[in-house]
């Protein structure tokens, strides 16, 4: 029993520093990473922010409010992406030889999320180091909560993008159903408006938008300031990450 533990903790670290050093071995996804957020920002912050008005007088600087926005963005994007990595290691041969060793399944797809979810939070923390560069400041003792909360989203939506990976057998319709997927998922998530005054049918919609609680969370920590209450952010966030990871085993363990 102790020996079988042993081996599956071992399987599951071998697969996670996997992951990792196929992230960093991409150079282009390191540039990225701190490129593209800081894109958005100026994009965002910039262009819209002065068109924007808020009936919450509480946020007077729009590139302070889709800062959260865009660390969520960048998690949900890259995590949710991550599914595709089966669909290589199908091609290449290498998830085979996985699912033949003596290891369960299941710390497969634990190995892939712990992996790919430390990538994700180490883009997420250089994002939140650009707030420097926008002079947002949010207390200090914050932050290991915003890093655990950037770790629920990323692993919430890794599971999920790995769920969805288990019924592609190529990486064409993969990426073509989470292109579909992932703008209304953004869009929908208030990372770019407040969500406080919207039409009831699209207000509805919002709630049911996983990444609204993640967005509105992150929110809560760097600003101090949310449109749910932060304790309904906690319970779905976790919800939604525990479902997830445990839908994406029994499906990669059914499909594969």
């Amino acid at each position: 029993m102790a020996w079988t533990l042993i081996s599956e903790f071992r399987a599951v670290y071998g697969i996670a520093i996997r992951e990792v050093k196929r992230f960093f071995r991409a150079r282009s996804r390191v540039f990225s990473s701190i490129f593209m957020p800081l894109f958005w920002l100026v994009i965002f912050g910039t262009g819209l922010g002065a068109s924007m008005k808020f009936s919450n007088s509480t946020f007077t600087n729009y590139t302070a409010f889709v800062f959260p926005g865009v660390i969520a963005l960048n998690l949900f994007m890259r995590s949710i992406g991550a599914g595709v990595n089966i669909l290589v290691d199908k091609q290449y041969g290498f998830m085979k030889e996985m699912l033949v060793a003596p290891i369960s399944r299941v710390s497969i797809v634990v190995g892939k999320v712990l992996g790919n979810s430390f990538t994700s939070l180490i883009q997420g923390c250089l994002i939140l180091m650009l707030a420097i560069l926008f002079d947002i400041s949010f207390p200090l003792i914050n932050i290991p909560f915003i890093i655990f909360t950037m770790l629920l989203i990323s692993a919430g939506f890794l599971g999920l993008g790995m769920m969805i990976a288990t019924f592609f057998e190529s990486v064409q319709g993969f990426q073509l159903m989470i292109n579909l997927f992932v703008m209304p998922v953004f869009m929908l998530s208030g990372a770019l408006f407040p969500i406080d005054n919207l039409p009831s049918w699209l207000s509805l919609l919002t709630k049911l938008d996983p990444l609204t609680y993640g967005v509105d969370l992150l929110r809560y920590l760097i600003l101090g300031v949310s449109f749910f209450n932060p304790v309904l952010d906690v319970l779905v966030v976790v919800g939604f990450t525990v479902f997830t990871v445990i839908i994406a085993a029994l499906a990669f363990n059914r499909r594969n």
